[in-house]
């Protein structure tokens, strides 16, 4: 089943800062050869201004993508626009993978303006980006966003989101756009039950009562799954992380196989399965079909892609639950002693509100690295005509919402629009976590093994006996000592909620 591509970076403990092991590679004949060109048209071109903002990101981004030869036609426009400042992406590695250490030691010899506050790997014990903010080495932006300079950088978000990147009352760093906040739904076929749905997205068990008082045409399936196991949780009010569901209400933890609201979403998923009324969606042409030709009475998903667009109004559709959460990880923050702290914030105000900005960092220049096709949608491909997606180059900064989409893209026609409708929304739950950041360096290593336990049996809804495959994942989580985990998260959320 198809898992959420660009979701909110919760279970970012995958990513490791070597070349290897970034996505999209170029070929190391390529990339010299990009260099080069890179290198003579930053020699030729005197419109470039000399007053240069240094941004730091882990180095095996800076070699597998084209951020650094985007930077010439980035900075070409800026000089032209009238901006006193250019910029240019330096990589760090750090040794033994050590990203804080690395990028700490930028900051102190104010070599780097800009930095990246890293992805939480499952290596570092302490994630990078929480121990970089609460270093005090980068500009607490409290004041600043509440500044007229600094309210067009505040409104490239949704308000609430720059409380997930708030920790000990301060600001320190710039969320990332990547993050879909809010995109699960309920789509409900019109012509089956008309344009009024009594179900609010509140309880999952309402939809078995709704999809019995119906008749459903032949050959048209009863609901069509495309939701993970993490939107199931949050569905019930549960926060999913690590192999452990926390209630979002009280800040308990528990064992996800162990929480009836969770057990009973499943449950009533696989009776649905027996009774051959739900079928699991792939990222493939006949999942694609399946919804184009409207052959659903209801569609539990979470892509608004092309597909979604060309359907839109033939469904009704409902917004599930969904909160936000304390999140740090691929956030960008500004060094507290940069002589260009002006500069480097208007650089990033520039990349995340305005798309002529962005879109020549992260696809290049229209005509020369990349062009448009397909009418209203923009889709990009590169000058052979293939679909270039540049997912790396989003990833790492963050810069989404202002950028021309590619192919099995969400929000293909106005992203920053769509997001923004989606939030704020009755579906949004307030959180008793916000704020609230783990301590991770005592049994970090139990969290990692028990969600790749839990990971194994987020589809027990599909097998034959439920209840035995219940009681296995059951089981095997107490095997990977759920309890100690459990027993040491309701330690730490108790004695926060405390103070």
């Amino acid at each position: 089943m198809k898992k959420k591509i660009l979701l909110t970076l919760l279970f970012c403990f995958v990513f490791i800062f070597t070349a290897c092991g970034s996505p999209a590679t170029k070929s190391d004949s390529s990339r010299k050869s990009n260099e080069v060109d890179t290198q003579k048209n930053e020699n030729k071109d005197e419109n470039i201004s000399e007053n240069k903002i240094v941004w730091v990101l882990p180095e095996g981004f800076i070699n597998t993508t084209s951020l650094q030869d985007n930077t010439v036609f980035l900075n070409q426009q800026l000089k032209k626009d009238g901006y006193n400042f250019s910029v240019s992406f330096k990589g760090v590695f750090g040794k033994e993978n050590n990203y804080y250490k690395d990028v700490m030691k930028e900051m102190k010899n104010n070599t780097a303006d800009i930095a990246s506050l890293g992805l939480d790997a499952k290596e570092e014990r302490v994630k990078p980006s929480v121990k970089l903010i609460k270093s005090g080495a980068f500009l607490n932006l409290n004041n600043y966003l509440k500044s007229a300079e600094g309210k067009k950088l505040h409104s490239a978000f949704y308000d609430k989101i720059w409380d997930t990147v708030k920790i000990n009352g301060k600001i320190c760093a710039i969320p990332v756009q990547t993050a879909q906040d809010g995109t699960s739904f309920a789509a409900f076929n019109k012509k089956i039950f008309g344009k009024n749905i009594a179900f609010d997205g509140s309880s999952m068990q309402e939809l078995d009562g709704i999809l019995n008082k119906v008749k459903l045409p032949k050959g048209t399936n009863g609901i069509l799954w495309q939701l993970a196991f993490q939107d199931i949780c949050e569905q019930s009010g549960y926060l999913y992380k690590n192999g452990v569901v926390t209630d979002i209400k009280t800040g308990v933890v528990s064992c996800p196989f162990e929480t009836p609201k969770i057990v009973n979403c499943l449950r009533l998923l696989h009776k649905w399965h027996q009774e051959k009324k739900i079928v699991a969606l792939d990222v493939d042409e006949k999942s694609k079909s399946m919804i184009s030709s409207m052959k659903f009475a209801i569609w539990m998903g979470y892509t608004r892609d092309e597909v979604f667009e060309r359907v839109r109004d033939n469904m009704k559709i409902v917004q599930l639950p969904y909160f936000f959460l304390t999140r740090t990880s691929g956030s960008t923050g500004v060094n507290k002693i940069s002589k260009k702290k002006s500069e480097a914030l208007q650089l990033l105000s520039l990349l995340y509100t305005d798309s002529k900005y962005a879109n020549l960092l992260i696809h290049g220049k229209k005509g020369k690295t990349y062009q448009l096709k397909n009418g209203y949608v923009g889709y990009v491909y590169d000058m052979e005509g293939n679909v270039k997606s540049e997912y790396s180059e989003i990833f790492i900064t963050g810069i989404y919402d202002y950028v021309y989409p590619w192919e099995e893209e969400d929000f293909p026609r106005n992203r920053a629009k769509e997001k923004q409708s989606l939030l704020g929304t009755p579906a949004m739950q307030k959180s008793t976590l916000m704020g609230f950041v783990p301590d991770l360096t005592d049994f970090d290593d139990k969290m990692i093994g028990l969600y790749e336990v839990t990971s194994k049996y987020e589809e027990i809804w599909q097998k034959k006996d439920f209840d035995s495959a219940l009681a296995d994942a059951v089981k095997a989580c107490n095997a990977s000592e759920s309890k100690k985990v459990e027993k040491e998260l309701n330690s730490q959320i108790s004695k926060w909620r405390s103070k």
